[in-house]
């Protein structure tokens, strides 16, 4: 879909912490558990730490979200990503404020879904239709919530492919 013309970061403190709470927990917990605990199993939780860490914390940092001639692709680590056409997106604004939580959130109260990591640079994306996100435990939604760095630069990218995606609709 998108071919990596033009690719848009995003605010990356909440991943440093979510790396943070891994590390505290995990050393936390294995300081808890060495005494009396064997070679093997050490092994194995450190393993799973630096699982939880690469998926939960790292992976996060090397994503972006792409605006290309096919659509957008909206991304957040290996565990989240939604390739979305442009004929299936109605407009794409600024957004001010979010009262939702931090990362991949679903609204209770309205149809959105947010992958906001920050507070500030918000941009929302209005969908033609509300759509089922397998990711967000299958929550349908018409509104989509990103935070990028560049957010009037993301916002004129998309509002140009919009119109060209138009055009030949009509």
């Amino acid at each position: 879909m998108a071919t990596g013309e033009n690719k848009f970061s995003y605010g990356h403190l909440l991943f440093y912490m979510r790396m943070g709470y891994i590390s505290v927990f995990f050393i936390s917990a294995l300081l808890i558990l060495v005494p009396g605990s064997s070679i093997a199993y050490m092994a194995a939780f450190i393993c799973l730490y630096m699982v939880c860490l690469v998926v939960f914390g790292i992976t996060p940092l090397m994503t972006r979200h792409e605006v290309g001639y096919g659509g957008m692709i909206l991304r957040q680590g290996i565990l989240f990503k939604i390739e979305i056409p442009w004929e299936d997106i109605e407009g794409v604004e600024k957004m001010d404020a979010l009262s939702m939580g931090y990362g991949v959130t679903a609204s209770i109260m309205k149809p959105r879904i947010s992958l906001a990591t920050i507070r500030n640079n918000l941009v929302l994306i209005r969908l033609k239709s509300a759509r089922r996100f397998i990711s967000v435990l299958w929550k349908q939604a018409d509104e989509i919530v990103i935070d990028v760095n560049m957010p009037d630069t993301f916002i004129e990218r998309a509002e140009e492919h919009l119109i060209q995606a138009n055009q030949f609709v009509d």
